[in-house]
């Protein structure tokens, strides 16, 4: 629902300088960015998630090495390095944010995995949690891009939270330096009645299709500007 005001009253909003809103847009269109990329990849880092599947197998990354050669130097073992390959790509998708719990490993080899791999496995003495260790080695190693950011659960959430709480605290001060010289005046959008007694809409130069009615402005304003300057950045990336 758009917001129509007095025309009068659109005109003292404040008298600070525009730049003071422009700041803290850009401000908060930079930590809204991160807040979006620690949300796109909130998954392991690709140390801390070929870690965590050696803990799991109860190895460490020598010993990967170690089980590669052996599965590469040995005939015989198609179907065991074909199960790592599988489960190697499986782990370039978000939907494993971390590899699997030990109680989740007997799931995974059912899923990708097959008898003749298992046996295998164990003609090589490898168990099953250490080729799944190392197939997060390998798509460590060949496709780094594929993990997050997280390196600790708890202290991620801790500061994602805190860079939200950053986030409201700039919406707050938007409210209170925002000036004429940030907004622009249109009488079009109303009726001729409603013009006649002094009614107008009060929109956001950077973003005219927001208006200064919305409850939830500074938010909407700084998604704006953000998703503009992303739009920018790729069309010269592209150029």
């Amino acid at each position: 629902m758009t917001t129509k005001i007095k025309a009068k009253a659109a005109r003292s909003p404040g008298r600070k300088d525009s730049s003071e809103l422009d700041g803290l847009l850009a401000t908060a269109s930079d930590l809204l960015f991160e807040l979006r990329r620690m949300g796109e990849r909130r998954k392991l880092t690709a140390e801390t998630f070929v870690l965590s599947a050696c803990q799991v197998a109860g190895c460490n990354e020598n010993r990967l090495r170690e089980i590669d050669k052996l599965m590469n130097d040995q005939p015989g073992a198609d179907a065991a390095r074909r199960f790592v390959r599988i489960v190697s790509a499986k782990f370039r998708e978000l939907n494993w944010p971390t590899p699997p719990r030990f109680d989740q490993i007997s799931k995974v080899c059912n899923a990708y995995g097959s008898e003749q791999a298992d046996g295998q496995l164990g003609q090589l003495r490898i168990t099953q949690a250490e080729a799944i260790a190392l197939a997060a080695l390998h798509c460590a190693e060949n496709h780094p891009d594929a993990f997050g950011v997280v390196s600790d659960w708890q202290q991620h959430a801790k500061k994602e939270q805190a860079m939200r709480d950053k986030l409201q605290s700039l919406y707050g001060q938007m409210r209170d330096v925002v000036a004429m010289p940030d907004l622009t005046v249109d009488r079009d959008s109303v009726s001729p009645s409603e013009r006649a007694k002094g009614m107008v809409v009060v929109r956001f130069r950077r973003s005219p299709n927001l208006h200064i009615g919305m409850d939830d402005w500074p938010a909407k304003l700084t998604e704006s500007v953000l998703d503009l300057d992303t739009q920018l950045n790729d069309q010269e990336a592209a150029a």
